[in-house]
């Protein structure tokens, strides 16, 4: 029996594909089966980009996701992604705008927007420390 997830050939009453690890209870392609345009037996695969133009969005299929709107991008951010936002977000007047606008919703990517807001909860805790110590550094001052 072939794996439809690798391909790979398993004894014929295997559980599990021994090279992938994907689940052979209830498969239905056999040794003749063909994969057609990406497609296995007529299914969709589980993630498929989808857009318009340059646009796309990574939507999830046959995934349940609370509060899903196909209106945002539910597309991961990379590693690059994280530094080039953490730069921008550490220009002293610019990333604090750039700050704002993303953690309000300026994004249609929902993992940035997100990244935007715990970035911007860490400045207002860091705000609040330093206010603290200057108001307690005051009241010793005149004493």
């Amino acid at each position: 029996m072939k794996c439809i997830k690798c391909g790979a050939e398993n004894e014929q009453n295997s559980k599990f594909c021994f090279r992938c690890g994907a689940s052979m209870t209830g498969q239905t392609m056999q040794n003749g089966a063909q994969k057609m345009n990406g497609t296995v037996n007529g299914q969709m695969p589980p993630y498929t980009n989808t857009g318009i133009g340059n646009m796309y969005y990574h939507r999830p299929i046959g995934q349940v996701i609370p509060d899903y709107n196909p209106n945002f991008d539910y597309r991961p951010l990379g590693m690059w992604s994280y530094f080039g936002y953490e730069i921008l977000f550490a220009i002293p007047l610019i990333g604090f705008i750039f700050l704002l606008i993303y953690s309000l919703g300026g994004t249609r990517n929902i993992n940035l927007r997100n990244y935007a807001r715990s970035k911007f909860c860490v400045v207002v805790i860091i705000a609040v420390f330093f206010f603290m110590m200057a108001i307690t550094a005051g009241s010793f001052m005149y004493m």
